[in-house]
């Protein structure tokens, strides 16, 4: 029913990263990724799915993080290892542990009903990702991702382009529908995540 409304973007009121992983149940997705794992919270979400689902990260072995220090790569081992103990029951779930690139060669075109993209945030990532594991993708499925946001002055978050890359993209490839999880701004009463998904159909 989903693909009824038109919008570049529709914004789904009322709805958050729930929703959304129920929404992706109901459509039927077999096998997908998520790029981007961290701790595994969200991963343990969409294993709920029952899809075969591979959750891509580098934790910390990443050539382009400012600095890998003993401490910094100490830390990345502690969430690999938060990553771990939360998919451990999720006899679905296989955490690989590569960038984002290096796991795509893995993957033949077409081969995934589902990609969720959460990597690294700047702008050459961002564009590598969606680029590449679009093409992962089967004619219909869904590629989505997480905190579609414009960067404000000072908070510390300039690095961080998702809108800016997701829009040119879009446009680029003349993409008719496309949709945001929640509402625009907040609203009194309606559920909405602080940091919203996107997705759109191949």
């Amino acid at each position: 029913a989903i693909k009824k409304y038109k919008g570049k973007p529709y914004h789904i009121k009322n709805k958050t990263s729930e929703d959304f992983v129920n929404f992706v149940k109901e459509y039927g997705c077999k096998i997908g990724v998520e790029v981007g794992v961290f701790k595994g919270e969200f991963t343990k979400m969409l294993a709920q799915t029952g899809m075969t689902l591979y959750g891509i990260d580098p934790w910390g072995q990443f050539p382009d993080y400012p600095h890998t220090d003993k401490e910094f790569l100490e830390k990345w081992e502690s969430i690999y290892r938060e990553a771990q103990e939360n998919t451990k029951d999720c006899a679905n779930v296989a955490l690989i542990r590569k960038t984002s690139m290096n796991a795509a060669i893995s993957f033949p075109v077409e081969s995934l009903d589902f990609v969720y993209i959460d990597g690294n945030h700047k702008f050459r990532y961002i564009a590598e990702d969606l680029y590449e594991w679009t093409k992962k993708v089967k004619s219909g499925g869904i590629i989505s991702g997480h905190d579609y946001f414009y960067v404000k002055s000072g908070s510390g978050r300039q690095s961080w382009h998702v809108a800016y890359v997701l829009n040119a993209y879009i446009a680029a490839f003349n993409i008719p529908n496309w949709f945001l999880i929640g509402s625009k701004d907040y609203k009194e009463g309606e559920k909405r995540d602080k940091w919203r998904s996107w997705m759109f159909f191949k």
